[in-house]
């Protein structure tokens, strides 16, 4: 990754914008995120949205917010199912 890809991701960001403070309480429902770049939101959207779509002309970008959204939806799901299991 490119130092501006870093920049982008970088954990301290969460600092100055936290995005787990607000979007819990904006995000309802189907969620565009325009020029999302590497997905920094992106990757907190698809805990809240039912369903995200997040653009960019970028493709090598977007490929970057895809992984890290499926890496969040996929410890999201892993989460939801320990926490809700079956009673035997």
């Amino acid at each position: 990754m490119d130092k501006f890809v870093i920049h982008l991701l970088n954990p301290e960001r969460n600092k100055m914008e936290d995005p787990e403070k607000f979007l819990p309480s904006i995000i309802h429902g189907v969620v565009a995120e325009l020029g999302c770049g590497p997905g920094y939101y992106c990757q907190f959207l698809v805990k809240y949205a039912e369903k995200v779509y997040c653009v960019d002309r970028n493709k090598e970008l977007l490929e970057i917010a895809k992984e890290l959204a499926k890496m969040q939806y996929s410890l999201m799901k892993t989460l939801v199912k320990r926490l809700f299991l079956p009673l035997p």
